[in-house]
């Protein structure tokens, strides 16, 4: 049976490092990611919500923009309550990565348990006390998971703090020379939960199947977050974060591991966040991107990643 889509975007840049990441959801339509993903799925088109620029806050230089993230969470769990309620597997299209809040809000206020494949190049473990830039969108899991320093805000956007635990998420492809102190001390009691991209390259379906599995003997759904810096730079140049490079997973890679967690019969949607069409350097690379992302999306036990035809 075909799976059912539903298409939310979320064209903002309100905790995001510089412009230019607001501009995907567009940019991915055009690309047509929607129409390749509707040749092998069901896909229902809940609309973009208002796109919100960026802007510097420097009234709150360490938590640019916060009650704006807050805001744009709260809007996207609404949306994302409605796909699950019409039984649909929410595309969540951004925008930079606090997006993600409001898409665990919204399963957690539908009343859905929900884990997380964290699917970047950074855990996105920091606070506002730990770093200085003030960017909140490398600041999203200190959120979900309520860390100390982390934003009252943030942390309420849903109907519990926590959204979730540790046990509760895997983190698949950091790249280790990324990480702050901070986050390495953070994730130090929990290795068992990240699958650093070193691990993946070169193996990246074997790599997914046990970090999928980790999540599968929840029993519950779980939602996979593409921060597409987790792509070597050199590899495939999409996004907002220009400076990873020779250290991420290839394009190849990157969708193998997607295809597996999607074939799960416990996945639960998609959250895509910091393309930056600013950085693409020409229109067929992003259509190439959104032709292997749908393939992605459609994977199903045995599911080829081999294209229909060359339109497709």
């Amino acid at each position: 049976m075909a799976r059912s889509f539903a298409w939310i975007g979320v064209p903002t840049a309100a905790g995001a490092h510089s412009p230019g990441v607001e501009k995907a959801p567009d940019a991915l339509r055009r690309a047509g990611l929607l129409d390749r993903l509707a040749a092998r799925a069901t896909v229902s088109d809940l609309g973009d919500l208002a796109v919100v620029p960026f802007a510097m806050d420097r009234a709150h230089p360490r938590r640019q923009n916060a009650d704006t993230v807050a805001r744009v969470a709260r809007d996207v769990a609404q949306r994302t309550g409605a796909a699950l309620q019409d039984g649909a597997l929410p595309l969540v299209v951004g925008g930079e990565c606090t997006i993600l809040l409001g898409v665990l809000a919204g399963f957690l206020e539908a009343g859905s348990d929900v884990g997380l494949v964290y699917l970047d190049a950074h855990p996105d473990l920091n606070t506002p006390d730990s770093v200085v830039q003030g960017a909140l969108d490398w600041m999203g899991m200190a959120h979900v998971l309520a860390l100390p320093g982390s934003l009252g805000e943030l942390r309420r956007v849903g109907p519990r703090a926590p959204l979730l635990g540790w046990d509760d998420v895997v983190f698949f492809g950091s790249v280790e020379s990324e990480l702050t102190p901070w986050e390495r001390e953070q994730l130090a009691p929990h290795a068992e939960r990240v699958v650093a991209a070193t691990v993946a390259r070169g193996r990246p379906a074997q790599a997914a199947r046990e970090a999928r599995g980790l999540l599968e003997a929840r029993g519950a759904p779980f939602v996979v977050h593409f921060d597409v810096d987790v792509l070597d730079y050199v590899d495939t140049p999409i996004a907002d974060n220009a400076y990873q490079r020779n250290q991420g997973l290839t394009l190849d890679e990157a969708m193998t591991a997607l295809a597996v967690f999607a074939s799960s019969a416990l996945f639960g949607g998609l959250v895509l966040t910091e393309v930056n069409p600013d950085h693409v350097p020409d229109a067929e690379l992003l259509r190439e991107f959104a032709g292997r992302l749908a393939l992605a999306l459609a994977a199903r036990s045995g599911f080829s990643l081999t294209p229909a035809s060359p339109s497709a």
